[in-house]
């Protein structure tokens, strides 16, 4: 809502300014103007251009803008700081107030001071007590910090204004861009690489050559032999019996128990028989049984 509002009044106010002004956003921030208007006519401002910064909260129009004068300005009502004391920026804010409003409410308050609010005592008492020399040195202050540029008193010409709403020299930037090549690699085919187009490939590019493979060759590289072939002596293992026979008579006249001891034993009779031949041929022997 805050930033359609925003928008709407600052096409307004470039189209229907309400007195000699111009409006521009910083840095295409729309929450963040700079406007510069011409001091009101028959006061020591008049011959000025003042720059005002403008800044909208996150929940505008509900809460006002943030308004400070950059240019220099006497004023009671208007400190070096450049803060504004005026109602309708503080406790008289009200919605339905817009900034073309408030821009006429300044000008008011520079053509009207109020040295009974000030934010400057001294230029307060001073406007009190000799008009003459206040406005005396309020208007050293415009043609001093105002009066870069000079308008005729009836001159309303927006180019002026224009070139008046440059940032001040703080907000430039002496550092002048410099506009370097992005270079991207380009990769092409090796077997393209007469192709016509490419004489146009801007000399900063760094080009890159991708071999070109044909799918139906076989790349494939063949497996370093690094095993060694191990032999394996051929042992003739009908010499060695290796049938694991339980010779148990009346098997129905065994418990479980005794059964399971006499395989036990049995089995630990072979392996000592095992033993006995030549130890190196065992495994051999016992793989020759199992396959």
């Amino acid at each position: 809502m805050a930033l359609r509002r925003i928008i709407k009044e600052f096409d307004t106010l470039k189209e229907e300014p309400p007195l000699p002004c111009y409006a521009d956003s910083i840095d295409d921030d729309f929450y963040h103007w700079t406007i510069n208007m011409r001091g009101p006519t028959d006061t020591p401002y008049s011959d000025g251009i003042f720059n005002l910064d403008v800044r909208f909260p996150l929940d505008y129009p509900f809460a006002p803008p943030k308004i400070i004068f950059i240019t220099k300005i006497y004023h009671p009502n208007i400190n070096s700081n450049g803060n504004i004391c005026l109602d309708i920026l503080k406790d008289e804010w009200s919605p339905v107030l817009t900034i073309s409003k408030i821009i006429l409410s300044i000008s008011s308050l520079l053509s009207d001071p109020n040295p009974n609010d000030p934010l400057v005592p001294e230029i307060a008492r001073l406007y009190r007590d000799d008009i003459e020399e206040y406005n005396k040195k309020a208007l050293e202050y415009t043609l001093k910090w105002a009066s870069s540029i000079k308008l005729d008193e009836d001159s309303e010409d927006e180019e002026l204004l224009i070139a008046a709403a440059a940032p001040p020299p703080d907000r430039i930037s002496t550092e002048e861009p410099i506009d370097e090549p992005i270079l991207s690699p380009t990769i092409i085919p090796e077997d393209n690489l007469d192709m016509p187009e490419l004489e146009n490939v801007i000399d900063t590019e760094e080009v890159v050559t991708i071999p070109f493979v044909d799918e139906e060759e076989d790349v494939s590289e063949p497996l370093l032999e690094t095993e060694e072939e191990v032999s394996v002596p051929v042992v003739d293992t009908e010499d060695v019996n290796l049938d694991l026979e339980v010779p148990i008579d009346n098997n129905d006249n065994l418990s479980p128990l005794e059964l399971a001891n006499n395989i036990i034993n049995t089995i630990d009779n072979t392996l000592n028989n095992l033993l006995d031949n030549d130890s190196e041929n065992l495994y051999s022997i016992i793989n020759s049984r199992l396959d």
